[in-house]
């Protein structure tokens, strides 16, 4: 409120008394003992905030406001237009400023009773945002230069710490005025300083893994040969072979591998290689461990390289012994001058052939028949095709009977259709060569030719 100006009809009255005038005290507030808003006194009887700029102390941060400027209306209330900010007391958001809550609700701001000067205890918030102590306990002992229990030092008083053997490195421990570590002085120790600090396991004062005796962390020793771990050049080291096989150096037989003064032992090593069997592991077997080459060897001396460059891979080792009619035995078959059962030529081109035969009669259970015997090429794996119109029985010997054993020389016009090709064989019982011969399965092979 403002002081009030006195009223028109006092002044009648004061002017003129004889008047028979009287004063009307309408609008005019109570007194309690002499005070009244604009006595320049903040006065609580009569429900005052303040007077004027005294404030009390209170400012909009103490009001519950983030910030602004709090200021005294004309009838001795607080006037909070100029106060900014949302948060208010019991928001159970600390506000900021240098004026702002001591806590609110939960947070405390990180302080604690140790914080606030006490043994210990649980600190807490009052509802007016201030810290409230009552569940503190212990004396108030911090500064008196006695390092009391439950203080971690008091002053220069550190006990026995230090910041290295806190294990918090090197640098100068100190103390707050809460009696806690100040633990701000003290850093990381330096690896390669040449001075194990902290929780160095050793400094050799170098940061080189594979020199020294400390490696280049500075946790441990420098690396060594047997000490399991792989590295500085090492192949192995205490049977970590680091996923290697025997396959990994050209062995078809993936066991056998060892490690040897942390580097590879293949003596264990071994591949059954030329034995005409295509093991596990093998890409490839010709029966022989010789070199591969591209016109008469197609399989590597240790069987996991091939040259073979057909679809469909490599057609596998041909037993040199057929079994389809034991009668007739072949030998030697020649195929595009490669005596090694394993050919290559030219789409269309013409391929000589020469095999040698044994056909027994008596064995057959036909000693009087008229023999033939017919050669031809069959499709291995797509894209080879037996419709091809070079492909199936081209040529045919009649009356084998009169020479049994033979070697015999013709040719072949090679399939147009690139692929692989199998050289077989068929025998009929009639009175001449009959191109309608139904012996096309693997055990009659004698050759195969890689068809570009």
């Amino acid at each position: 409120m403002t002081r009030r100006l006195i009223p028109a009809a006092l002044v009648c009255c004061l002017l003129f008394p004889a008047a028979g005038c009287v004063f009307d005290t309408t609008g005019l507030s109570a007194r309690h003992d002499g005070y009244y808003c604009g006595d320049g006194r903040v006065d609580d009887d009569i429900g005052e905030d303040c007077e004027g700029d005294n404030l009390l102390g209170r400012t909009c941060a103490l009001l519950g406001y983030a910030g602004g400027t709090l200021a005294c209306t004309a009838d001795c209330r607080f006037d909070e237009s100029g106060c900014t900010g949302e948060g208010v007391c019991g928001d159970g958001v600390r506000n900021g400023g240098a004026n702002s809550e001591a806590c609110d609700g939960d947070d405390l701001g990180g302080q604690t009773c140790e914080t606030q000067g006490f043994a210990g205890g649980v600190l807490a918030c009052t509802a007016t945002c201030w810290f409230d102590v009552s569940g503190c306990h212990g004396p108030v002992t911090c500064g008196n230069g006695a390092l009391d229990p439950d203080e971690d030092c008091d002053g220069d008083l550190l006990g026995d710490d230090t910041c290295e053997s806190l294990g918090l490195g090197v640098g100068d421990l100190a103390c707050n005025a809460a009696c806690a570590y100040d633990l701000s002085g003290c850093e990381a120790p330096v690896c390669g300083d040449g001075q194990a600090d902290g929780d160095e396991a050793c400094d050799d004062g170098e940061t080189d893994t594979c020199a020294g005796t400390c490696n280049a962390d500075c946790t441990g020793p420098a690396n060594t040969c047997g000490d399991g771990e792989v590295a500085c050049g090492e192949a192995c080291d205490l049977g970590d072979l680091q996923g290697a096989d025997c396959t990994d150096f050209g062995y078809a037989d993936p066991a056998g591998l060892a490690c040897d003064a942390c580097d590879f032992d293949l003596s264990g090593c071994h591949s059954d290689c030329g034995d005409g069997v295509l093991d596990p592991g093998e890409v490839c077997e010709d029966g022989n461990t010789n070199d591969v080459t591209a016109t008469d060897d197609f399989c590597g001396p240790l069987c996991t390289t091939s040259t073979w460059a057909c679809a469909g891979g490599w057609p596998g080792y041909f037993p040199p012994t057929n079994t389809a009619e034991p009668w007739v035995t072949f030998s030697n078959p020649v195929l595009a001058g490669s005596a090694t059962r394993y050919a290559t030529g030219t789409a269309g081109a013409n391929v000589l052939v020469t095999v040698t035969y044994a056909y027994d009669a008596v064995a057959s259970g036909c000693a009087g028949c008229r023999v033939q015997l017919y050669w031809g090429l069959f499709a291995g794996p797509p894209p080879a095709s037996d419709a091809d119109p070079n492909a199936g029985f081209k040529h045919c010997r009649d009356q084998v009977q009169t020479q049994p054993n033979a070697t015999y020389n013709f040719s072949l016009t090679l399939p147009t259709q690139p692929g692989t090709y199998f050289l077989r064989w068929a025998r009929s019982w009639e009175y001449s060569c009959n191109y309608n011969v139904d012996a096309t399965d693997p055990d009659r092979d004698l050759a195969v030719i890689c068809v570009r």
